[in-house]
């Protein structure tokens, strides 16, 4: 089996799956052709960082997209396409600049061109396409070859202080439990919500994060969407606050750690109260 390298590293997150690709294409009643599957990579201080070739081949193009130069917001913006000369063509979108000429050799692992967010995007990252005889595929089994899907999680108690934190960066709000559903609305990377109810449907787990009928999936089939967390109960998360006051004002106070998760519970503990 031919090995094909990451673009840009096993350390990105994928926070658009082509599964979600298609969900979404269909759910805009886009025609075929003109949303295509792929990866969206993405990292913090993506801008800038380098891209490389996932195979060895052919630069095939190397240019603003067409629909680019006629609309900013459009298209793949700056656009790297390499025919690696049996059927399959791997796509690099939405970068900063390309590094490369149409007809130049590269190998894998080849710097191409940097991250940016240039066409259709609302931020530095990458979009990363195959296609096989001119059909767009699913990337995810060519770079993770032999990599285990996400384990399922386990199912904590449900409590007023579960909360189920996105983990991608559009995940699909529905009517009930279930991709049959009827589609809402769209939330966001780090949004945080409380969990109301908890559906496990085997190779999925469904949250509902309101008093509405208003679900999404935290574990999909091998892919994880979100996770869960408690927040620190307000009277608890108070009284430490308190004593972090304290021992900051008196030196014989004994000294009491406030971490990342205590200032995430108290940001989480407004927006809860707005």
């Amino acid at each position: 089996m031919t090995t094909w390298t990451h673009p840009v590293g096993f350390d990105w997150i994928i926070t658009q799956t082509a599964a979600q690709h298609e969900e979404r294409r269909i759910e805009l009643g886009i025609k075929p052709g003109w949303y295509n599957i792929g990866l969206d990579f993405g990292i913090t201080g993506a801008q800038g960082r380098p891209c490389m070739a996932s195979r060895a081949g052919t630069v095939k193009k190397a240019w603003l997209d067409p629909y680019t130069q006629k609309d900013p917001n459009t298209g793949y913006g700056n656009v790297v396409y390499i025919d690696h000369g049996d059927g399959y063509v791997s796509i690099y979108a939405h970068l900063q600049d390309y590094t490369v000429k149409v007809g130049d050799k590269v190998a894998a692992g080849q710097v191409i061109g940097h991250i940016g967010s240039t066409g259709n995007s609302s931020g530095a990252h990458l979009h990363f396409e195959v296609r096989l005889n001119d059909k767009p595929i699913d990337p995810y089994p060519l770079l993770y070859q032999g990599e285990p899907t996400v384990a399922k999680p386990a199912i904590p108690p449900l409590t007023e202080n579960l909360r189920a934190t996105v983990t991608i960066n559009s995940l699909s709000v529905r009517s009930g439990p279930g991709k049959a559903n009827k589609f809402i609305r769209y939330v966001t990377l780090n949004s945080v919500y409380q969990v109301f109810e908890i559906k496990d449907l085997g190779q999925e787990i469904w949250v509902r994060i309101s008093q509405l009928p208003e679900w999404f999936a935290l574990y999909y089939q091998g892919d994880s969407y979100a996770r869960f967390s408690n927040v620190t109960p307000t009277s608890d998360l108070v009284a430490r606050l308190d004593a972090a006051v304290l021992a900051a004002k008196n030196a014989n106070a004994p000294t009491v750690t406030i971490d990342t998760g205590d200032l995430q519970d108290l940001l989480q503990m407004y927006r809860e109260k707005k």
